[in-house]
Protein backbone atom coordinates (compact mmCIF):
# COMPACT_ATOMS: atom_id res chain seq x y z
CA UNK A 1 0.00 0.00 0.00
CA UNK A 2 1.44 3.67 -0.76
CA UNK A 3 2.19 5.56 1.78
CA UNK A 4 -0.16 8.25 2.55
CA UNK A 5 1.25 9.76 5.79
CA UNK A 6 4.20 12.24 6.45
CA UNK A 7 5.56 11.41 9.60
CA UNK A 8 8.14 13.86 8.84
CA UNK A 9 6.39 16.86 8.19
CA UNK A 10 4.01 15.42 11.41
CA UNK A 11 6.86 15.24 13.26
CA UNK A 12 8.09 18.74 12.77
CA UNK A 13 4.42 20.39 13.29
CA UNK A 14 3.84 18.40 16.29
CA UNK A 15 6.76 19.40 18.37
CA UNK A 16 6.35 22.99 16.96
CA UNK A 17 2.76 23.05 18.44
CA UNK A 18 4.14 21.39 21.96
CA UNK A 19 6.78 24.12 21.66
CA UNK A 20 4.00 27.00 21.36
CA UNK A 21 1.92 25.96 23.93
CA UNK A 22 4.51 25.65 26.39
CA UNK A 23 5.85 28.80 25.74
CA UNK A 24 2.44 30.81 25.96
CA UNK A 25 1.94 29.04 29.62
CA UNK A 26 3.13 30.91 32.44
CA UNK A 27 3.20 27.67 34.91
CA UNK A 28 3.70 24.18 33.78
CA UNK A 29 2.25 22.39 30.75
CA UNK A 30 0.40 18.63 30.92
CA UNK A 31 0.09 16.54 28.77
CA UNK A 32 -1.78 13.42 28.93
CA UNK A 33 -0.69 10.87 26.22
CA UNK A 34 -3.21 8.57 25.09
CA UNK A 35 -2.39 5.05 24.49
CA UNK A 36 1.07 4.04 24.24
CA UNK A 37 3.99 6.41 25.19
CA UNK A 38 7.29 5.13 23.03
CA UNK A 39 5.22 2.81 20.25
CA UNK A 40 2.34 3.91 18.26
CA UNK A 41 1.38 0.41 16.31
CA UNK A 42 -2.27 1.44 16.21
CA UNK A 43 -1.59 4.34 14.06
CA UNK A 44 1.00 2.38 12.19
CA UNK A 45 -1.66 0.26 11.07
CA UNK A 46 -3.96 2.50 10.06
CA UNK A 47 -2.06 5.29 8.43
CA UNK A 48 0.46 4.06 5.89
CA UNK A 49 3.42 5.84 6.32
CA UNK A 50 3.18 6.79 10.06
CA UNK A 51 6.41 5.87 12.12
CA UNK A 52 5.18 3.77 15.06
CA UNK A 53 8.60 5.63 16.97
CA UNK A 54 7.11 9.33 16.79
CA UNK A 55 6.25 10.00 19.86
CA UNK A 56 9.47 8.75 20.68
CA UNK A 57 11.27 10.77 18.32
CA UNK A 58 9.03 13.84 19.99
CA UNK A 59 10.15 13.07 23.84
CA UNK A 60 13.50 13.04 22.60
CA UNK A 61 12.90 16.25 20.93
CA UNK A 62 12.08 17.57 23.53
CA UNK A 63 13.45 15.83 26.26
CA UNK A 64 15.57 18.63 27.78
CA UNK A 65 12.36 20.72 28.50
CA UNK A 66 10.27 17.87 29.76
CA UNK A 67 9.37 15.48 32.84
CA UNK A 68 7.55 12.17 33.11
CA UNK A 69 4.52 10.79 35.19
CA UNK A 70 3.83 7.25 35.23
CA UNK A 71 0.38 6.88 36.90
CA UNK A 72 -0.94 3.58 38.23
CA UNK A 73 -4.03 3.22 40.09
CA UNK A 74 -3.87 1.46 43.46
CA UNK A 75 -6.53 -0.77 43.06
CA UNK A 76 -4.39 -2.12 40.13
CA UNK A 77 -1.23 -2.73 42.66
CA UNK A 78 -3.36 -4.65 45.32
CA UNK A 79 -5.04 -7.17 42.96
CA UNK A 80 -1.90 -7.40 40.66
CA UNK A 81 -4.25 -7.13 37.98
CA UNK A 82 -3.32 -8.78 34.96
CA UNK A 83 -2.49 -6.68 31.51
CA UNK A 84 -1.33 -6.93 28.36
CA UNK A 85 -2.24 -9.46 25.95
CA UNK A 86 0.45 -11.96 27.31
CA UNK A 87 -1.48 -11.15 30.93
CA UNK A 88 1.52 -10.01 32.71
CA UNK A 89 0.65 -9.32 36.34
CA UNK A 90 0.82 -4.91 37.31
CA UNK A 91 3.97 -4.73 38.87
CA UNK A 92 6.12 -7.06 37.12
CA UNK A 93 4.27 -5.05 33.63
CA UNK A 94 4.87 -1.47 35.46
CA UNK A 95 8.31 -2.16 36.31
CA UNK A 96 9.05 -3.48 32.44
CA UNK A 97 7.51 -0.32 31.40
CA UNK A 98 9.85 2.17 33.43
CA UNK A 99 12.72 0.45 32.42
CA UNK A 100 11.86 0.54 29.12
CA UNK A 101 10.83 4.78 28.82
CA UNK A 102 13.86 5.37 31.02
CA UNK A 103 16.00 3.28 28.39
CA UNK A 104 14.60 4.99 25.03
CA UNK A 105 14.42 8.27 26.44
CA UNK A 106 17.02 8.54 29.12
CA UNK A 107 14.43 10.36 31.37
CA UNK A 108 13.68 9.00 34.69
CA UNK A 109 9.61 9.22 35.27
CA UNK A 110 7.98 10.22 38.61
CA UNK A 111 5.56 6.81 39.59
CA UNK A 112 2.40 8.53 40.85
CA UNK A 113 -0.06 6.24 42.60
CA UNK A 114 -3.30 7.10 41.75
CA UNK A 115 -6.71 6.75 44.19
CA UNK A 116 -5.49 5.46 47.03
CA UNK A 117 -7.43 4.93 50.07
CA UNK A 118 -5.56 4.66 53.16
CA UNK A 119 -7.89 2.38 54.91
CA UNK A 120 -7.81 -0.48 52.21
CA UNK A 121 -4.59 -3.03 52.27
CA UNK A 122 -2.27 0.41 52.79
CA UNK A 123 0.57 -1.93 53.78
CA UNK A 124 0.63 -3.31 49.91
CA UNK A 125 1.17 -0.16 48.57
CA UNK A 126 3.85 1.03 51.52
CA UNK A 127 5.70 -2.25 50.57
CA UNK A 128 5.70 -1.04 46.49
CA UNK A 129 6.52 2.33 47.13
CA UNK A 130 9.59 1.06 49.54
CA UNK A 131 10.36 -1.73 46.29
CA UNK A 132 10.19 1.57 43.55
CA UNK A 133 12.33 3.63 45.95
CA UNK A 134 14.97 1.44 46.36
CA UNK A 135 15.17 0.78 42.52
CA UNK A 136 15.89 4.68 42.22
CA UNK A 137 12.12 5.93 41.18
CA UNK A 138 10.40 8.85 43.35
CA UNK A 139 7.03 7.80 43.98
CA UNK A 140 4.20 10.00 44.79
CA UNK A 141 0.67 9.20 46.38
CA UNK A 142 -2.65 10.78 45.21
CA UNK A 143 -5.86 9.56 47.37
CA UNK A 144 -9.15 8.96 46.58
CA UNK A 145 -11.50 11.53 45.51
CA UNK A 146 -15.22 11.24 46.67
CA UNK A 147 -17.62 12.96 44.29
CA UNK A 148 -15.51 12.84 41.54
CA UNK A 149 -15.87 14.68 39.42
CA UNK A 150 -18.14 16.41 39.81
CA UNK A 151 -18.37 17.83 43.37
CA UNK A 152 -16.34 20.84 43.09
CA UNK A 153 -16.54 22.23 46.44
CA UNK A 154 -14.82 19.10 48.00
CA UNK A 155 -12.14 18.25 44.65
CA UNK A 156 -10.50 21.95 45.31
CA UNK A 157 -9.89 22.27 48.59
CA UNK A 158 -7.37 20.58 51.47
CA UNK A 159 -10.26 17.25 51.66
CA UNK A 160 -9.57 17.07 47.52
CA UNK A 161 -6.60 17.27 45.52
CA UNK A 162 -5.00 19.73 48.65
CA UNK A 163 -4.52 16.58 50.05
CA UNK A 164 -2.62 14.77 47.17
CA UNK A 165 1.01 15.07 47.29
CA UNK A 166 2.15 17.88 45.02
CA UNK A 167 4.66 17.16 42.67
CA UNK A 168 7.71 19.17 42.16
CA UNK A 169 8.39 19.59 38.96
CA UNK A 170 11.94 21.40 37.66
CA UNK A 171 10.82 21.13 33.80
CA UNK A 172 8.58 23.19 31.77
CA UNK A 173 6.51 20.68 30.01
CA UNK A 174 5.39 17.27 31.51
CA UNK A 175 3.91 14.27 29.87
CA UNK A 176 1.32 12.36 32.23
CA UNK A 177 0.96 8.68 31.00
CA UNK A 178 -0.18 5.21 32.60
CA UNK A 179 -0.67 1.34 32.58
CA UNK A 180 -4.17 0.11 32.66
CA UNK A 181 -7.63 2.04 31.58
CA UNK A 182 -7.86 3.58 34.87
CA UNK A 183 -4.78 4.73 36.24
CA UNK A 184 -6.21 8.59 36.51
CA UNK A 185 -4.01 10.28 34.29
CA UNK A 186 -6.62 13.10 34.03
CA UNK A 187 -7.21 13.55 37.89
CA UNK A 188 -3.19 13.79 38.38
CA UNK A 189 -2.91 16.30 35.73
CA UNK A 190 -6.05 18.39 37.49
CA UNK A 191 -4.55 17.94 40.82
CA UNK A 192 -1.09 19.07 39.80
CA UNK A 193 -2.67 22.51 38.14
CA UNK A 194 -4.63 23.06 40.91
CA UNK A 195 -1.46 23.04 43.58
CA UNK A 196 0.67 24.91 41.27
CA UNK A 197 -2.35 27.46 41.42
CA UNK A 198 -1.78 27.93 45.11
CA UNK A 199 1.38 28.84 45.17
CA UNK A 200 0.87 31.17 42.15
CA UNK A 201 1.71 29.28 39.25
CA UNK A 202 -1.05 29.11 36.09
CA UNK A 203 -0.28 26.13 34.76
CA UNK A 204 -2.68 24.47 31.85
CA UNK A 205 -3.32 21.00 30.01
CA UNK A 206 -3.63 19.41 26.91
CA UNK A 207 -4.06 16.12 25.50
CA UNK A 208 -2.01 14.36 23.19
CA UNK A 209 -4.21 12.36 20.67
CA UNK A 210 -2.85 9.11 19.17
CA UNK A 211 -4.64 9.84 15.95
CA UNK A 212 -2.46 12.56 13.46
CA UNK A 213 -3.03 16.15 13.40
CA UNK A 214 -6.42 16.84 10.85
CA UNK A 215 -5.01 19.10 9.00
CA UNK A 216 -1.78 17.56 7.68
CA UNK A 217 -2.49 14.71 4.26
Amino acid sequence: MENCFNSKEYLESATKQIKERSEKTKGKLYIEVNWKLLEDDFAQRIFPGYDADNKKKIITALKNELEIFMCVNASAIIENLRMTKKQIPCVQHLEHTLKRIETNTTIKPHLVITNINPEEMYDIIYNFEIKFQKKGYKVWENYIKKGFPMNKTTLLSENGFGNDDHIPVMKKIVLITGIWDDSRKLATAIGQIYQDHRIGLESSFAMFQTLPISELP
